[in-house]
């Protein structure tokens, strides 16, 4: 078990945070209900567990740790914004996104939710109605309480510091987040919707038990029929095809760029955090400088030189250049820094965007097509 604990740290450490956050509840409910029948061999186990995999994984998360106690203004871009990251509550109800008999009909829920537009967090009402059944038959579930009352805390947990239903906000309705959000382990997944995590796997484990006591009621001839019914429902309900996927397409200017000679850089508009981990999938095809880029945890002057510019910083803040702005100076001031082309995805741009940057900008066009425009800032 320390091993396992110690993979799954060192493949993420958000894995390590929520499973620890798991085995500690455990601990707790062990201790407050099973003591008495722990063993001494027992409690060796769980030390060992803990030793293995403080030894495995220590050397590793202490500078991590030390970093975020010495300087958590470094982690400012990502932190305070629970509101945020936090999951919507329809959410949880809402059929499966991607289901191809119903699926279509979630989608127009889903877009009026502020993070959770295509992220499927649907429990699925089978399992939800196994839940149901799991708190009638609470005193027959002894096995599955814990589950059950793990399933409750991380599920409110992910709602965040307050709840969002249907996309609106309610701030002034506390939850249970504000009084965690502070600490050390919370603060390190910087987003509440990383408990569904644990959330799906609670769920797992509270719909087998209750399925459990089910059969249990069933004769023995009718079990596996009970069996196969139930895991088809289940199974049917989370049913995703066609699952969407995208095409690794790169655009055809970067392997032009691939082969201009010279050191210079480039600057991919407009500037979001998703689209900066494109911006670097296509920087492994060109092979330059890019103004661009994305670090889960950015040193806190990571920002600057977009912020020292005032078209960088207004496509980074709106997507579209400030109507006060310099451009000539602006520009001049990416080719002293040695970017040499700005490129426009207008694929990732409304018209009215495009529109204003093309009229913003005072330097020619290398190349336009329908999804990219490239501007040459500086001459080779």
């Amino acid at each position: 078990s320390g091993l396992f604990f110690a993979f799954s740290g060192l493949s993420s450490w958000h894995l390590l945070t929520l499973s620890a956050m798991l085995g500690g509840l455990w601990v707790l409910y062990a201790w407050l209900v099973e003591r008495q029948a722990w063993s001494e061999q027992a409690w060796r186990a769980l030390i060992v567990l803990g030793v293995t995999t403080a030894v495995l994984t220590g050397p590793l998360l202490l500078p991590l740790a030390r970093e975020m106690l010495a300087s958590p203004a470094g982690q400012d871009p990502y932190l305070a914004k629970e509101s945020e990251t936090q999951t919507d509550l329809t959410a949880y109800f809402l059929p499966n996104l991607y289901h191809p008999l119903w699926g279509d009909a979630a989608t127009p829920v889903h877009r009026r939710f502020l993070r959770n537009k295509d992220h499927a967090v649907a429990l699925g009402y089978v399992p939800l109605a196994l839940v149901i059944y799991g708190l009638w038959r609470w005193r027959q579930n002894r096995k599955g309480q814990f589950w059950l009352i793990a399933f409750l805390i991380f599920w409110v947990l992910a709602l965040g510091p307050f709840p969002r239903i249907n996309g609106r906000p309610f701030p002034n309705i506390p939850l249970p987040y504000r009084l965690v959000g502070w600490s050390l382990p919370v603060r390190s997944l910087r987003n509440p919707a990383r408990f569904n995590i644990m959330v799906g796997l609670c769920l797992a484990l509270v719909a087998g038990g209750s399925a459990d006591m089910i059969m249990q009621r069933l004769s023995k001839s009718r079990v596996p029929l009970g069996a196969v019914v139930l895991s088809f429902l289940i199974l049917f309900e989370y049913w995703s095809w066609p699952f969407p996927t995208r095409e690794p397409e790169i655009p055809a200017f970067y392997y032009r760029l691939a082969l201009e000679a010279g050191e210079f850089a480039v600057a991919d508009l407009p500037i979001t955090n998703d689209l900066s981990k494109r911006y670097m999938y296509y920087q492994t095809v060109h092979g330059k400088q890019t103004v661009t880029g994305h670090v889960s945890r950015p040193a806190e002057a990571a920002y600057d030189f977009i912020e020292s510019n005032g078209l960088l910083r207004a496509m980074w803040e709106d997507g579209t250049p400030g109507l006060n702005g310099d451009p000539a100076s602006e520009v001049a001031a990416l080719a002293d820094a040695g970017v040499r082309y700005l490129i426009v995805h207008k694929d990732h741009m409304g018209d009215e965007q495009v529109t204003a940057l093309e009229s913003y900008l005072p330097v020619p066009t290398v190349l336009a097509d329908e999804d990219v425009a490239v501007y040459r800032v500086a001459l080779p």
